[in-house]
């Protein structure tokens, strides 16, 4: 499901992420939840929340989101430091990436 508007942080993260050389989605369903920013190449998230936005229904969320769909999340709530953003995420994607395919997999496995 894709939206005609995305939030200020949403474009932020996916310039931020396209700068670093991935590709990048935005919206992408994953039933029943939609993610904010969708790294195919990599098979991870990233949720923008705002400052302060983190709650138990986001763990839930995302445990669900890995529980089902082998899809970790990265929350994101603060971008008044683009450099610790940028590591923040950098780190995310070094240490899913080389698990991305296996990951995929999985899922491929678990909807036969």
């Amino acid at each position: 499901t894709n939206r005609n508007e995305y939030t200020g942080g949403q474009l932020a993260i996916k310039d931020i992420i396209e700068k670093l050389g991935f590709p990048v989605e935005l919206e992408v369903s994953f039933p029943p939840y939609t993610i904010d920013i969708f790294l195919r190449n990599t098979y991870c998230a990233i949720e923008y929340d705002g400052f302060g936005h983190w709650n138990k229904k986001d763990r839930k969320r995302d445990e669900y989101l890995m529980e089902h769909y082998s899809l970790p999340v990265l929350r994101i709530n603060d971008l008044s430091n683009k450099f610790d953003v940028q590591q923040k995420i950098l780190n995310f994607i070094w240490n899913w990436q080389e698990s991305a395919k296996a990951r995929k997999e999985v899922l491929w496995m678990k909807n036969i």
